[in-house]
């Protein structure tokens, strides 16, 4: 993604402590963040309408964010299964 003028990073539920090895299968290219307390999750829309009651799962979601900050694409799948097509993503950068 570096080519095409991009960063990745990708936002856990889980506290930072734990995801040590999730970054580490991740690898170099993209940067972990934790969302212990939800506030992405929410500010996001991101909380799935859960199988799972009263836990909250967070939804897969991509977003495309420009240099000012600004969202310019939301690529929101229907269930926290569901993953992003990375070549319209890739797409989408170009």
């Amino acid at each position: 993604m570096s080519r095409l003028g991009a960063e990745v990073y990708a936002i856990s539920a889980d506290p930072a402590e734990r995801l040590s090895d999730l970054q580490e299968s991740l690898g170099a290219g993209v940067t972990l963040l934790s969302d212990d307390g939800g506030g992405a999750l929410d500010a996001f829309s991101m909380v799935d309408p859960s199988p799972f009651p009263p836990r909250r799962v967070a939804r897969s979601g991509t977003f495309l964010i420009d240099p000012d900050g600004r969202v310019r694409e939301a690529l929101l799948p229907g269930s926290y299964r569901a993953r992003p097509d990375a070549d319209r993503i890739v797409e989408l950068l170009r």
